[in-house]
């Protein structure tokens, strides 16, 4: 229950450009504050999650994720969520990051239930071995969501004419 977790939903991706239309420039502009804003707290929470999983308790386990993780999730879950863009295919990919971290958060609120079951029975639990399973299968929905996001990002990108390069 308390194996590594790394999340893998965030690429750093630099977008350089010289701007033209209003989407475009919408465009480079949610997705380079985008990644200034949630990267390194997703690097963060990986951070976290290993030391979690390092834990020397359930308990502990449990502390780190409520208190350090989960709010953290809730930062970026809330920051793409109060993203108002004024184009439509920003607001399209904005939709999409929107339904991407709903589900990775509802995935965490699974894993701390699991947790929180786990410290008043144990870890083999049924009810928390079900619930670590929701949180893998939210967490699946959140990649895919997230999968869809980076392809409409991308090809709007490449309809737009912008370079993107990784990092």
């Amino acid at each position: 229950m308390r194996k590594p977790f790394v999340i893998s939903i965030f690429c750093a991706i630099t977008v350089l450009t010289a701007c033209s239309s209003p989407e475009k420039e919408e465009l480079v502009e949610y997705h380079n504050s985008y990644i200034e804003e949630i990267n390194p707290k997703a690097q963060e929470i990986d951070q976290l999650l290993v030391q979690s999983s390092k834990a020397s308790s359930i308990e502990e386990a449990y502390n780190i994720e409520k208190n350090k993780v989960k709010p953290l999730v809730d930062e970026i879950t809330q920051y793409v969520v109060n993203k108002k863009p004024d184009t439509d295919i920003v607001k399209e990919v904005n939709n999409l990051r929107v339904k991407q971290f709903k589900a990775w958060s509802e995935a965490f609120d699974s894993r701390l239930k699991a947790l929180e079951v786990a410290i008043e029975t144990s870890k083999n639990d049924p009810e928390a071995q079900d619930l670590m399973q929701q949180y893998e299968e939210k967490l699946g929905k959140a990649e895919q969501i997230r999968e869809e996001a980076d392809k409409t990002f991308k090809d709007f990108a490449d309809e737009h004419n912008i370079k993107i390069t990784e990092n």
